[in-house]
């Protein structure tokens, strides 16, 4: 799913939109994360680096029901495909995507079109989120760094970054010429 301008958008959008909006039973609302913070040893209003923010947005996922979204940080720069696999595979009674008709199609499907076999395979995993906390410079980004940085931005899958300095961070989703 692609957002266009003037077009009307899939009630998807505007189900995203919600779980972010600035009120405080939204998921993903700063009043969410400021609070989450506190479990964190954060006071509201200190400075959320990179690192807390990624175990904030993974302990509000487990409350957020409408996405199923299933986050997982990255430590010591390792993805370990197991922890994944058990992350996101769903925890159903049932045994297999046909025996499972009494889950919601759109819950395990996360918007994917009919194509043959594909809800089959997909149907008992949940969408991930992987987040991976690492430094690509002390000061400044290495410049060994920034063609592969360049790349993930290319991937349609990528989210994007988040860099800087201490109460002066940004987030990057993309790059503009070089």
């Amino acid at each position: 799913w692609r957002w266009i301008k003037g077009k009307r958008q899939m009630d998807n959008y505007f189900n995203v939109l919600n779980a972010f909006i600035d009120k405080k039973d939204s998921y993903y609302s700063i009043h969410q994360i400021a609070q989450m913070g506190v479990g964190e040893g954060k006071s509201i209003g200190q400075w959320y680096g990179p690192n807390t923010v990624a175990q904030v947005l993974k302990k509000l996922a487990t409350f957020d029901t409408w996405s199923s979204l299933a986050v997982h940080i990255a430590m010591d720069n390792t993805v370990v495909m197991e922890e994944i696999r058990r992350l996101c595979q769903w925890n159903l009674p049932c045994a297999g995507a046909a025996a499972c008709s009494s889950v919601e199609p759109d819950v395990l499907y996360n918007g994917y079109p009919e194509e043959a076999g594909v809800r089959e395979r997909l149907s008992l995993w949940k969408p991930l989120v992987l987040l991976i906390p690492l430094r690509l410079g002390l000061t400044e980004i290495n410049e060994a760094y920034i063609e592969t940085l360049k790349h993930c931005f290319m991937m349609p899958q990528s989210l994007g970054v988040i860099g800087g300095k201490p109460n002066s961070a940004h987030y990057f989703i993309g790059y503009v010429g070089e």
